[in-house]
């Protein structure tokens, strides 16, 4: 009787109000729960129409990147990162959070920034001088810090975050309570459930694929300078050890063993280490390419004389951007081509 009322004064099924649902379910739930099952079939189905799967994937997008930022500020106050590039790294994420409409692409957004310049590339080319020389190593190896410095930043933040979100929302379930009112909130909750765990685990995917991209540009830069990767794991690992020691200074004069004064001067020895560490980072020691071609097996047998006057005296150092082509098909061989650093792919000739 009341849900034959119910269906006179009130709009088709589906589209009913939640109030006037909840009120129709409250009111059957003692006269018949056959009745209170079918309302709450078509309170899920109701939800289902609603429900804006767009709006979903914002708001998760949106808690992902916020939690981003927050902890590119964690690394930042750690000293990991410096001012210039968190405000890289932020802006990456801005850029991101004005498009939640569209899958996550704040690495694409920050990429830019992880590209050395050409200039650095053309000084390399022209450095006939020592002092051009030092000046253009100093600037390659500068700018190979930052971008992997960003890279691991990058990657480190979304790692983070996305095992977070995981823990919190990546195992939601419907409600387990029995009987026919919990049926009716079981349906409807299920069912949101369900499709916040479905959204969910699309913006991880999304976020996954972000950090693969940052992993494979990091992959390319370890192969081309190992020598950077290693100064800056050392620099990672050294402030990590020196922020340890900062807390155990306090731990330890938190129990009473040492006094206020001598608490806060160990706390300045740290902190001149750390400063000391941020402006004089570990030095790169790079190999010259003359070294790396003398080493080469192919004139490995031939004696300083026969390499400087031979080899040495008609090789040319070539500094290509990433993606040039090398070679082409059908071109003459007038060179020998040796990789000093970095990586090169053979592809197939176009079709004809």
């Amino acid at each position: 009787r009341g849900w034959a009322a119910l269906r006179a004064r009130g709009p088709a099924p589906g589209t009913l109000s939640p109030h006037l649902w909840k009120t129709s379910v409250l009111r059957l739930d003692a006269a018949n729960p056959a009745d209170v099952e079918a309302a709450a079939e078509a309170h899920a189905r109701a939800v289902a129409v609603r429900m804006n799967r767009g709006a979903l994937l914002a708001e998760r997008r949106s808690r992902l990147l916020a939690a981003v930022r927050q902890t590119y500020n964690d690394l930042f106050h750690d000293a990991f990162i410096d001012s210039g590039q968190i405000f890289a790294l932020r802006n990456s994420a801005d850029k991101a959070l004005d498009a939640l409409d569209r899958p996550l692409a704040d690495w694409d957004a920050l990429q830019p920034a992880t590209r050395l310049p050409r200039w650095v590339a053309y000084l390399q080319r022209r450095a006939d001088s020592p002092f051009l020389t030092r000046l253009a190593q100093r600037t390659l190896l500068a700018s190979l810090d930052n971008a992997a410095t960003l890279a691991l930043a990058f990657m480190h933040a979304h790692d983070v975050t996305a095992a977070d979100m995981a823990d919190v929302w990546g195992d939601d379930g419907a409600d387990g309570g029995a009987g026919p009112r919990a049926r009716v909130r079981g349906g409807a909750d299920a069912l949101l459930d369900e499709m916040k765990a479905n959204v969910t685990g699309q913006v991880l995917l999304e976020s996954r694929a972000e950090v693969a991209k940052a992993a494979s540009a990091l992959a390319r830069a370890r192969a081309a300078w190992p020598e950077v990767l290693r100064a800056i794991k050392t620099r990672q690992l050294a402030q990590s050890l020196l922020l340890l020691k900062e807390k155990r200074v306090d731990a330890v004069a938190r129990t009473g063993l040492i006094a206020a004064t001598e608490r806060d001067q160990l706390q300045d020895l740290v902190e001149r280490k750390l400063k000391s560490l941020h402006f004089s980072p570990p030095r790169v020691s790079k190999t010259r390419p003359a070294e790396t071609l003398r080493a080469h097996p192919l004139f490995r047998a031939l004696d300083d004389a026969e390499f400087a006057k031979g080899v040495l005296k008609h090789a040319e150092l070539c500094v290509e951007q990433e993606g040039a082509p090398l070679c082409a098909p059908g071109s003459p061989a007038a060179h020998v081509l040796i990789l000093v650093r970095g990586c090169a792919a053979l592809l197939p000739a176009p079709a004809r």
